[in-house]
């Protein structure tokens, strides 16, 4: 229903329960013991029924599953990914996300294995690109292995992080996942390193469907 007819319908009700209650219009109409019993209280109930848009399109921010934000499965998600890596600079980008944006990788678990040196579990996703399938990770504290195997279903809930430092003579303007992050100092003592200066995220954030 549109937002017009509603409010139409809702004024249209407002002077009726208006002319009950202080004039005490349509008495042949409405039964005393329902007029009476009209408040400010009802009228604003009443309203707030109507006030609520059913006509909503696209992804609900919050859903059932406890998505915040866009959905991506791992294919979409790094379809929108662009990297450029010159002399002196790394620059990646999430073309459809920007800094603090939240959003959802949902799919099922194309191969999974534990780290025991970084103390973490590599969740891989499959990412085709032309005749090439690329692993795609998601790197999670601790040793999970027994609770998900290849082929489950999960959802993991993330955000954007913009990272934009320089290290030495390297100049860094990339994207990343906020919940992999821990702080500059961690970045700059790691950004050469296996796992690309990221931490482990918790094992709050991936649930299985």
């Amino acid at each position: 229903m549109k937002k017009s007819i509603k409010y139409g319908i809702v004024l249209v009700v407002i002077i009726a329960i208006i002319g009950v209650y202080y004039f005490g219009y349509f008495d042949e109409y409405i039964p005393d013991d329902y007029a009476s019993g009209v408040t400010i209280e009802k009228i604003e109930n009443f309203i707030d029924g109507f006030s609520s848009d059913d006509d909503t399109t696209g992804d609900d921010d919050d859903d059932d599953n406890g998505c915040e934000g866009i959905r991506f499965t791992a294919q979409e998600l790094f379809d929108t990914y662009t990297y450029d890596a010159g002399a002196g600079s790394f620059n990646d980008d999430f073309l459809t996300l920007s800094d603090g944006d939240a959003f959802c990788i949902e799919g099922a678990i194309d191969y999974i294995e534990y780290n025991q040196e970084h103390d973490a579990t590599y969740f891989f996703f499959d990412y085709v690109l032309g005749e090439y399938t690329y692993p795609r990770a998601i790197t999670v504290s601790g040793d999970i292995t027994d609770e998900y195997s290849a082929g489950d279903n999960v959802l993991v809930s993330l955000h954007i992080k913009h990272v934009d430092t320089r290290v030495v003579n390297y100049e860094y303007d990339i994207e990343m996942f906020a919940e992999n992050w821990v702080d500059e100092q961690y970045f700059r003592e790691n950004c050469m390193g296996l796992l690309y200066a990221i931490s482990p995220m918790s094992q709050d954030f991936i649930k299985k469907l």
